[in-house]
């Protein structure tokens, strides 16, 4: 992951407070739409005034995900926007690279699948390669354009997010919570399944959903266990990539073996 500082000096008489909103919520917010800026874009990402310049630090998976050719329509109006309102240039300055749990960014030039897929201390994103597991960045996914297709992800993402908070807490809501990042047929594996169909038909990557495998069972019974959906057999010869166990192709879903062995 990439620190990056976005900053733009202030050269009109403009409410500073609103200003500050907007740059907030209409620039960061789009950035983050887009998948440009990683991370909780609006909890994570602080803008500040110092010397007459609104500046911000934010995560980029890459050095250039901040490059111009990346701007969707609505992060172009939004800079626009901005750049009008102070009467100058946005600026954007690499600061440094962050390593905690980044494993980079995928740039396979063929991907045979993508894996939807995310967790607590996800900051990255929640689409993987499924040749290299590295993160493939959304913006260059040819195919998602509409603004809505983005929010459809991300608002998934902070529903597993939340649910992976709360079995992680193991407190109020595990139970509910674990299962609904266990169970195909949840409320939230449901919507995943249908961010996997609408990712595939634009970009024509087929597109595999991760279900949490959780369960109180010895190693030879989880090996035993079929695809929740179809009732085939989906347990791999061989692990795919660091986590993968089970893999059904029909049903486009992938899992792993219990860590609650007995």
């Amino acid at each position: 992951m990439f620190i990056q500082e976005i900053s733009i000096q202030i050269n009109s008489k403009v409410n500073k407070d609103k200003l500050m909103e907007k740059f907030a919520y209409s620039l960061l917010g789009n950035y983050g739409n887009s998948g440009q800026i990683i991370g909780s874009h609006i909890n994570e990402s602080f803008p500040f005034l110092a010397d007459n310049f609104i500046r911000c630090n934010v995560g980029t998976l890459e050095r250039n995900s901040l490059d111009k050719k990346y701007n969707p329509i609505w992060v172009s109006y939004a800079i626009e926007e901005i750049e009008e309102v102070c009467q100058s240039k946005l600026k954007v300055k690499l600061l440094g690279k962050f390593f905690q749990s980044y494993k980079g960014a995928c740039n396979c030039k063929h991907r045979k699948f993508l894996v939807l897929f995310t967790h607590v201390f996800n900051k990255a994103g929640p689409l993987d390669c499924g040749d290299c597991s590295k993160v493939v960045p959304p913006y260059k996914l040819k195919g998602l354009k509409s603004l809505s297709d983005f929010q459809h992800i991300w608002r998934w993402e902070q529903n597993y997010i939340s649910c992976d908070s709360l079995q992680l807490n193991c407190g109020v809501g595990e139970k509910w919570a674990t299962k609904q990042m266990r169970e195909h047929t949840s409320e939230l594996s449901k919507e995943g399944l249908e961010v996997c169909t609408t990712i595939e038909k634009l970009t024509g990557y087929p597109v595999y959903y991760y279900l949490y495998n959780y369960r109180r069972l010895t190693l030879e019974q989880d090996k035993k266990r079929k695809c929740p959906s179809c009732n085939g057999k989906w347990l791999l010869k061989e692990r795919l990539g660091s986590i993968y166990d089970f893999k059904c192709d029909k049903c486009k879903l992938l899992s792993s073996l219990t860590t609650n062995y007995s």
